[in-house]
Parts: structure tokens; sequence; C-alpha cells
């Protein structure tokens, strides 16, 4: 699979012919030649024997505009969660190689909660496996527990 372009490359290098394109086609003004509005997927061979042909004329072109908004946008969510998903990608490595266990993680998770989410309420099932909640006889919930004492309100057992 390739990316393929559209409208091709080589009207980068012909300004006044990509302008009577972009008239011939109804596209905008400020259509992009690398831009999502003129990416389709193509298969390798494909791709190469399109070469520098151009597409024959619809009126479905005003589609690719919206749906290229829509690629754009997933785009644009994919990569602001990218530093997210790197951290997790670690942490998933260090777990499968064996350098932290599960328990470490859910401690960490559970730090991290502590420390900088605060504490939604939580029915038993979520907590299955994460031995550091309890449900707290005096705030009602399924808090953390240090064995002393619940972390969110300080009720002693």
């Amino acid at each position: 699979m390739t990316i393929d372009h559209l409208f091709p490359e080589s009207l980068l290098y012909n300004p006044k012919r990509f302008i009577i394109i972009k008239k011939a086609y109804s596209l905008k003004s400020d259509f992009c030649i690398n831009d999502f509005a003129n990416w389709v997927p193509a298969h390798d061979i494909c791709n190469n024997i399109k070469s520098d042909f151009m597409p024959h004329y619809t009126t479905n072109f005003a589609m690719i505009n919206k749906l290229s908004n829509i690629a754009r946008s997933i785009h644009d969510k994919l990569l602001e969660q990218r530093p997210k998903d790197k951290v997790l990608a670690k942490l998933l490595s260090q777990l499968e190689n064996g350098a932290i266990t599960t328990s470490e993680l859910y401690k960490l998770i559970e730090k991290t909660t502590i420390l900088y989410f605060g504490f939604s309420e939580i029915e038993p099932e979520d907590t299955i496996n994460i031995p550091v909640k309890w449900l707290c006889s005096s705030c009602k919930r399924y808090v953390p527990w240090n064995g002393n004492q619940c972390l969110i309100c300080g009720n002693r057992r």
C-alpha cells in the first residue's frame, strides 16, 4: 500500500498548469498537492502505472474536501495522543520484558491517580487485582488504603 496523489506532484513544478487544473476541477484556490484532500491509498504497482495521469472530472470532488477534513481531524487527534501512547508503549514493553510486574504497574497507576487525578467513585468489580483499594466505612467509597488508614478521609480501621 502506498499513498497516491490524486492530482500528481508534478503540478508543483508547473504552477500555471496547476492554476488551470484547479479551475477546471473546481478546486479551492488554496488546494494543496501534499495534503489530505489529494492523498488516496493505492497499490504500489497501480500507483506507478498511474504516474502523472490526471483523474477524470467528477462532481464528487466536493466530497473529497469534506472527507479530507475528517481525515485531518483524526490525524490531529492522533498527533495529540502520541506522547501518551509512547508512555503506554514503554510501560507495556517493560511489563512484557519482565522489568516491572503487574503489581508494580498497578501501584504506579494508583500513585498517579492519587497524586494527579483524585478519586472518583469506583465499583467493586473495577478494583479486582488492585490490592491497595478498600471500602472505607467512613466515606463509603472504594479508596486507596495504606494499611493503616483511608488516604482520602483519614479514617483508621
